[in-house]
This record gives structure tokens, C-alpha cells and sequence, in this order.
């Protein structure tokens, strides 16, 4: 739709009155959307969360009884983590760390492909919807195997994607004659292929590695840092300017390359997989993470844990 819009209207503060005009009912989903129960119960919200899980029973046609939903607990001490306490340990701080830089490397390589799509072989509106078909296939191969594959794995190879095939485009644009230039357009969309499977994995991978307390927080500071390298990849462009020769054309390609890389060598090593581990309710059960400590999660256990008893396989689905 953004392509032909751009395409109808090329006066640019129409064209974003427009896009905005598309994304306006989202500002309604607060009232449609139910929170979290995990969350309510950390702050003390019995009420609202037997609420919430009953209804959760209604729309599954379920049948979960009400001493079951009785037996529902708060934590003897109500959390009131602030976000610093994601900093207060050496582990947590570079956990983090990573976890932004993570976002902002998916972020600013992203923005900076769509910024180049002008400086690809083809028509811009072209090339703008071929890059739209590929992140929605990417997405969906994404749903399809981050199920098989965990997070962690997945995520390295969508960086992975992205770091060869930008490499790619940087040889393509030094080496080769001009009748193969549109291997450029090939080998840019391949890549940001792999970004958009980075950016999707991004939202629920660190949904998982942040505690139910701080989750919030955490995804959404980490969301922020995106934003930070959207802001950042069109001066990355601009540099291009400052460099001799053929390589101002592919300086932006090198330091998206490069931000790859970086983010791939510190996800892989430093953040912990998530896949058929509990969710961690408090910042100390997310620094156990990835130490041998975290038990794949069995869904009687799991619903045990937050109703507080024993329960049997209908109830164990609901949950």
C-alpha cells in the first residue's frame, strides 16, 4: 500500500498523513487486548487474573472448576522491581547490553537497506515492493520454524543471512561488470531477508529473556534502542560521502556488514536460549538462565505453579 501511495502521492507530508491515517486503530487495541495474567499475578492483581484465565477457558471451551481457580495465588511479596535492578550485576548489565545492541544492529541495517533501495538497479516503487514480499515470506518461514529450530539458533542464522549477503553486494558493487549489477538487488533483498527474520525474532525472544516484572520495560527500552538506530542509518548513508572513490557507494553497506557481524558474535555468546525454558518471573530467575538451571517447561507443572495445586490435563491446557 506504502508503494502506491508513494507512487500517487509524491508530496512527502501528504504521503505520511496518509500512511498514519492506516495505523490509527491501533490506538484502540487497549481496549480489546486483556493483560497479561502472569504479570497481574506479580503485582498482586488476583481479581483481574482469575478473570482473565476464565475467560481464557470460555474462548477455548474449557472447563476449568472454580476451587481451581480458588486456589489462584499472589506471591507472599508483591514485586516492586525497578529497572535498574536489569543493570545491578555484571551479568545482567551485559545481558542487556546485548539485548540492545541487538535491536539497535537489526534497526539501523533495516533502515538503511530500505534508505539504498533508491541506489538499487530498478524502479524504486519496484523495489519496494519486492522487499515487502520479502519480509512478509520471511516472517512466515519464521513462524513456521521458530517452533523447531528455538530462538537463539534462528536469530544467529537470520544475522548470518544478512552479514554474507551484504558482503555480497559490497564485492558485487567493487568487482563486477555493469551487466550484472542487478545481482545487487538480488543479494540486498536476500539480506534484508535476514533482518526482517532478526526483527521478528527480536519482539518474542526478548519477551522471553525478560522477567514477567520487568517485561514491559525491558521490551519496551529495547524497542526504543531501534528506534535509535533508525534515527542513526541515514547519517550511516551520509558518511558515504566522506569516503575516495567506488567506496562511497558501498561504505554503507560495510558498516551495516559490520554491525552484523558484531551483533551475531555477542547473541551467540552471550545470550542465553529461551526455547522450552519457564518464562522467569523475577529479574534473579533471568540471570539463571542458560546455567543449566532452567527445567523445560511441562505444562501440569507450569499451571501447578501459578493456580497453586495439582491440576489435571484440562486445566493444564487452559493455562
Amino acid at each position: 500500500m506504502i508503494s502506491l501511495f508513494g507512487y500517487l502521492i509524491r508530496n512527502w507530508r501528504y504521503l505520511h498523513l496518509t500512511a498514519a491515517i492506516f495505523s490509527t486503530h491501533l490506538l484502540f487495541f487497549f481496549l480489546i487486548i486483556p493483560e497479561s495474567p502472569r504479570w497481574l499475578l506479580t503485582k498482586g492483581y488476583k481479581v483481574k487474573a482469575r478473570k482473565i484465565i476464565t475467560k481464557v477457558a470460555e474462548v477455548n471451551k474449557k472447563i476449568i472448576s472454580e476451587a481451581v481457580i480458588n486456589t489462584i495465588k499472589v506471591p507472599a511479596n508483591i514485586t516492586t522491581a525497578k529497572f535498574w535492578k536489569l543493570c545491578s550485576t555484571k551479568k545482567r548489565c551485559l545481558r542487556t547490553f546485548v539485548i540492545y545492541f541487538m535491536w539497535f544492529a537489526t534497526s539501523v541495517t533495516y533502515f538503511g537497506i530500505m534508505l539504498n533501495l533508491e541506489s538499487l538497479v530498478g524502479d524504486i516503487y519496484l523495489n519496494l515492493v519486492l522487499a515487502t514480499i520479502v519480509e512478509a515470506v520471511c516472517v512466515i518461514v519464521v513462524l513456521l520454524t521458530v517452533e523447531r529450530l528455538g530462538r537463539k539458533r534462528l536469530l544467529c542464522g537470520c544475522f548470518l543471512l544478512g552479514s554474507i549477503a551484504l558482503i555480497a553486494v559490497i564485492l558485487i558493487i567493487l568487482y563486477t561488470p555493469p551487466d550484472v549489477k542487478w545481482l545487487i538487488t538480488c543479494f540486498t533483498l536476500l539480506g534484508q531477508c535476514g533482518i526482517n527474520g532478526a526483527f521478528a525474532l527480536c519482539w518474542l525472544w526478548t519477551s522471553e529473556l525478560f522477567p514477567t516484572e520487568l517485561r514491559n520495560v525491558g521490551t519496551g527500552t529495547s524497542s526504543a534502542s531501534a528506534r535509535i538506530g533508525s534515527v542513526v542509518a541515514p547519517y550511516l548513508k551520509l558518511l558515504g560521502s566522506l569516503m575516495p572513490g567506488r567506496f562511497e557507494e558501498v561504505s554503507p553497506f560495510i558498516l551495516f556488514c559490520i554491525v552484523c557481524i558484531i551483533a551475531l558474535v555477542l547473541t551467540l555468546f552471550l545470550l542465553p536460549e529461551t526455547f522450552h525454558q519457564n518464562l522467569p518471573d523475577t529479574v534473579e530467575d533471568a540471570e539463571r538462565l542458560g546455567d543449566g538451571s532452567g527445567d523445560a517447561v511441562d505444562e501440569k507443572e507450569l499451571a501447578a505453579s501459578m493456580l497453586g495445586t495439582e491440576v489435571n490435563g484440562d486445566a493444564s491446557l487452559v493455562i
